[in-house]
């Protein structure tokens, strides 16, 4: 950027619009050399299945292996594994998801975390990078693991998950310490992917205190005759498709990108269409729900997939089949994929992949995702000054309220590394189909574009899918309102359950939502509210407005939580505070637009959008939302923000013709107390003055 920026001024601004018409250029230009492993290839080699030929050096120490999917790559390492054990080498396996932990734990012969017995601790286990820390049950302590060796397979989701997953939140710098003293002390790392990318291997590198020359095999192995792919426009023309395959007799496996009985194409929904339209068929759901589910027929599949899959018609998966899963069994006739938009380009192509026999794939896949990562940017640069823009802004207005506030960044590497994946999920995000498609290609499928539905036809089948998803989900909702109430000691136990009955997990959504809003009851309206996120968007509301008094209170008790030790995770941070966001909606007069009293027109806002238009970065950069000065109006974004923050907009009340080519429209907030707003509020007002008091009360004592 400092190069560019001489150049910037060396030659004009005509040179930054130069850089601007070849942005596609650039942008393709830094994907390719993140993708790129030069110059870490030791090896390049081209074989169908990995074999035993395929050696090690004894003095590599970080083992990269770059493979296509179904090219035995687990079973090269499981070969590593049994190599390591019988030489009384521990090993650790790190994954980025529990289920496929255990399914790695039986394919490689050893113990997984919640199960490992004394001699696992001599021998090593496999866990989610969630658990890789000392608090964690049972804990992980690096010091026991002097001299091991670690694998990290799938090693590219590994790390996002790492750096980026919710679930990781409050344990991610313990995490990421955890994660470089272990590597510190392992005698070798491998890190396999079919996707492996420099950044992988240079954020390992990054983390040793000695870096090491990394030893990287690329297996440009291609199929001869390439896969047959169907694109479809429309995801009514794939299910079409998908009702004649099975009208011939087929045996389907299908992927989507969802599991929430809201979502039509998720795994709820089309199982449901499926049972109705088909009713003999024996249909399997596979997701996060299913297989914690006891008593469902997909509880404890995952070690088993071979054998339980046949059983089935139809195996309708989430991404929780979604990587590290080999389906070797020749059973199904065609692959099927909805895709949303919500997984990144890459586990889209392994989901794809799971089933190993060259059968027909057929897929939706949006032209673009309404998925952004930090700021939304594609490049690290602009995610990096994003986000250290916004920490600095919360760390100064919270400081004013607690002066002995200390505050650090956590190591860059990961902070940088972060950014680099984020900025390549950013750009898949915005290109999606054509990312998808383009890298499908490269694996050897042979993408063909399916013809347009009937219009009729279409109409006719997304109607369907939409009354059904409504009846389905509607009594979902209903199913959570009637459900019986946990006591807190019920609800604490089903809660930190692994394994629970679908009378329990109703139970718990229930009461966790009347614990979160206070009220006495719950309705299926507040149901598919809270899944549209009404709680963040009321808690915004709050703070902004009759709980600002509490804001730093609880800003500083989640940092408390987030940094006991005073380092921070910069995304973590500022996805967790909401200062700077509340600062900035005063700054901008949010509030004006919430009180029934005022109104509004495009006249009455010019002022105020010149404002907007002035500070459109920071707006996008602190609330997460664009203004486009081309096309924007002040009420258009005046709408945008109430939508999008608070989950409230205003009506227009009123219409004036001032001459024969101008009318105005004028506006006003006409329902501010939509789903019991003010209840809600006097509730959590309550439960802050009380934590308030008792924090208050404790502190003499201390």
């Amino acid at each position: 950027h400092k190069g560019i920026d001489d150049l910037i001024v060396a030659q004009g601004t005509e040179y930054l619009d130069y850089l601007w018409a070849q942005r596609q250029t650039l942008r393709e230009y830094q994907r390719n050399l993140y993708a790129s492993l030069h110059p870490y290839i030791s090896l390049r080699i081209k074989q169908r299945f990995l074999t035993e030929d395929l050696q090690v050096p004894e003095s590599a120490r970080i083992i990269g292996l770059k493979s296509p999917k179904g090219t035995g790559k687990s079973e090269w390492l499981a070969n590593r594994i049994i190599s390591a054990v019988a030489q009384d080498i521990a090993v650790i396996v790190i994954v980025h998801r529990e289920q496929l932990a255990k399914e790695l734990a039986q394919r490689f012969g050893i113990e997984y975390r919640t199960e490992v017995t004394p001699s696992g601790y001599l021998v090593g286990y496999t866990l989610c990078v969630d658990s890789l820390h000392s608090k964690a049950n049972p804990p992980f302590h690096p010091d026991s693991w002097e001299n091991c060796w670690v694998f990290i397979d799938e090693c590219e989701q590994v790390f996002w998950h790492l750096l980026h997953s919710p679930t990781c939140q409050y344990a991610r710098p313990a995490i990421l310490d955890t994660l470089t003293q272990l590597l510190n002390r392992a005698d070798r790392i491998f890190l396999s992917d079919a996707d492996l990318t420099r950044i992988a291997i240079t954020y390992v590198n990054s983390l040793l205190e000695e870096p090491s020359t990394p030893w990287v095999v690329v297996n440009e192995y291609r199929p001869p005759n390439p896969r047959r792919l169907c694109n479809y426009a429309s995801p009514e023309a794939l299910y079409a498709d998908l009702v004649n395959s099975l009208q011939r007799g087929d045996r389907l496996i299908i992927h989507t990108g969802a599991q929430k009985h809201s979502s039509k194409w998720g795994t709820s929904n089309l199982a449901q269409l499926l049972q109705d339209q088909f009713p003999d068929l024996k249909i399997l759901v596979i997701d996060r729900e299913t297989v914690g589910t006891a008593g469902h027929p997909a509880w404890g599949c995952m070690g088993k997939l071979n054998q339980v899959l046949p059983l089935y018609d139809v195996v309708i998966a989430s991404p929780t089949l979604e990587t590290g899963v080999s389906i070797d069994v020749p059973h199904f006739h065609r692959v099927f994929g909805f895709f949303s938009g919500v997984q990144t380009v890459e586990a889209v192509c392994q989901s794809l992949a799971r089933v190993r026999d060259d059968i027909p794939r057929h897929v939706y896949i949006p032209e673009r995702s309404t998925q952004r990562i930090g700021n939304g940017s594609e490049h690290p640069h602009s995610l990096l000054k994003s986000q250290d823009r916004l920490f600095q802004v919360n760390v100064n207005l919270l400081s004013q309220a607690n002066p002995l506030l200390a505050l650090e960044g956590h190591s860059p590497q990961h902070l940088q590394t972060w950014a680099m994946l984020a900025a390549n999920h950013n750009y898949g995000f915005k290109n999606y189909r054509q990312e998808i498609l383009k890298q499908l290609e490269a694996e050897g499928y042979e993408v063909i574009s399916s013809d347009s539905l009937d219009p009729d036809e279409a109409q006719e089948i997304k109607t369907m899918i939409k009354e059904s998803t409504k009846a389905n989900y509607r009594q979902h909702c209903e199913n959570i309102a009637s459900a019986p109430v946990l006591s807190p000691a019920d609800y604490e136990r089903i809660k930190n359950a692994k394994t629970k009955t679908s009378t329990e997990r109703l139970s718990e959504r229930k009461t966790d939502l009347l614990l979160s809003y206070g009220l006495e009851d719950i309705s299926p309206e507040l149901i598919e509210a809270d899944d549209r996120g009404l709680y963040g968007k009321l808690r915004l509301e709050y703070y902004l407005t009759v709980g600002n008094e509490f804001l730093t209170d609880r800003d500083l008790a989640k940092i408390e939580k987030l940094a006991p030790d005073g380092q921070v995770f910069l995304p973590d941070f500022n996805r967790v505070t909401l200062t700077a966001k509340i600062q900035a909606l005063k700054i901008l007069n949010l509030e004006q637009f919430l009180d029934p009293h005022q109104f509004h027109t495009g006249d009455s806002l010019a002022e105020w959008f010149k404002r907007v238009l002035a500070c459109r970065e920071d707006i996008r950069n602190i609330l997460g939302i664009s203004i486009h000065p081309e096309r924007d109006t002040p009420i258009s974004v005046a709408q945008r923000m109430l939508n999008q923050l608070f989950g409230t907009q205003m009506t227009c009340i009123q219409q004036k013709r001032l001459d024969e080519r101008k009318r105005i429209r004028i506006y006003a907030m006409t329902n501010p107390n939509a789903h019991d707003r003010q209840q809600i509020f006097e509730h959590w007002r309550e439960r802050d003055q009380q934590n308030r008091d008792l924090k208050e009360a404790r502190e003499p004592l201390s």
